[in-house]
């Protein structure tokens, strides 16, 4: 290649800047996340060992949208830096232009496509759905622990309190079971009883279950005499337990299984993913251009504009996707139509600033 030693400075500076800002970025979201797990572990839903080993199980997913933002800036600031310290001028007279540098970047951009791409449909879902299990399985074993015969105990969450007059740990089995669940002011208190009880986890949605068996259920407000009584056989309460949001249970789902189901939800995902590793290449346009820096400017001038661009495509990206699942627009278009955009806008912008500059970039 005719200018092999320089692509391998270029390609270097890229790198170190998207390493430096993919771990910054990721540092402030785990940081995020960690407050509500040791939030979490402060109640007994988790134990500190767990802690660390969720936070693991995060990072995939984190990093399939951290990456092609890190992609971005790390192009933004490490071609920043050649402009500012007027490298790229001299390689401009030697004619490196433009396209000579895309060029050069077009293999770390495919790179980056593919890594994004997999994380995307293979790694992050996966991960996702391990950490689902391990938060359920945490509070299975919670729950278990909570079992102490002839004792009234409250969930962590305060939502429930559970009492038992004798536990059978050959069959797992409760018996002489009460349940209080204290809701809002104006719904009231339910309590159940039930001859026997024992745990279930749903495996489909990684949730917990008390089933009681052969049991009652009242229904009222403390100090009235209208309540409702009802006899059952079997029934389940889930405990311990935040209300699913339909986005992580998409999130944990193959990417198999969102090509199976014909929901808007499924398509807003699966286009999700495509949209983020086809943005690698939009993004890397952008940044391509706004990279450039005029004489004495510092290296970070351009940082500004480059967070308002990105800021503005990720909001697009998020809109068109709240869209989708909406039913608002057609899964055909779907979110498509903003990469395509992006693209547009960004290759027009790239080919007239190419023919202004043809002269000196050839």
């Amino acid at each position: 290649m005719r200018y092999l030693i320089i692509s391998r400075y270029v390609i270097k500076e890229v790198i170190l800047a998207t390493i430096a800002v993919l771990l910054v970025l990721l540092l402030i979201s785990l940081s995020n996340a960690v407050v509500g797990y040791l939030a979490d572990a402060a109640q007994g839903l988790l134990s500190l060992r767990l802690v660390l080993y969720v936070l693991i199980l995060n990072i995939p997913f984190l990093t399939s949208f951290l990456l092609p933002l890190s992609f971005f800036f790390g192009i933004v600031l490490g071609l920043g830096r050649l402009y500012a310290d007027s490298e790229m001028t001299a390689l401009r007279a030697c004619g490196y232009g433009r396209i000579e540098l895309f060029k050069t970047l077009f293999i770390p951009i495919g790179l980056v496509m593919l890594f994004t791409g997999l994380l995307n449909f293979y790694w992050a879902p996966h991960y996702m759905h391990q950490l689902t299990k391990v938060l359920a399985q945490a509070e299975q074993d919670l729950l278990a622990r909570m079992i102490i015969p002839g004792r009234f105990q409250a969930t962590p969450d305060g939502r429930y309190v559970i009492y038992i007059e004798d536990f059978d740990p050959d069959t797992q089995q409760a018996k002489g079971v009460f349940i209080a669940e204290q809701k809002r002011i104006t719904e009231g208190v339910n309590v159940i009883t039930s001859q026997t009880a024992r745990l279930w986890t749903d495996p489909n949605m990684d949730s917990n279950y008390i089933v009681l068996n052969k049991g009652e259920r009242y229904s009222g407000r403390p100090g009235r005499t209208n309540y409702q009584q009802i006899g059952f056989d079997e029934y389940g309460v889930r405990v311990m337990q935040k209300e699913p949001e339909y986005s992580m249970r998409e999130r944990v789902q193959t990417t198999e299984t969102l090509r199976h189901n014909n929901t808007p939800k499924s398509h807003a995902e699966l286009q999700w993913r495509l949209s983020l590793t086809l943005s690698v290449l939009v993004m890397a346009i952008l940044a391509l251009l706004l990279a450039e820096l005029k004489p004495r400017q510092g290296k970070y001038a351009n940082a500004l504009p480059a967070i308002l661009v990105i800021i503005l495509y990720t909001n697009f990206l998020i809109l068109a996707k709240g869209w989708v699942e909406d039913g608002k627009v057609n899964t055909t278009l779907g979110m498509y139509w903003v990469v395509a955009l992006g693209l547009l806008l960004g290759l027009g912008w790239f080919l007239q600033r190419t023919r202004l500059w043809h002269g000196k970039s050839k």
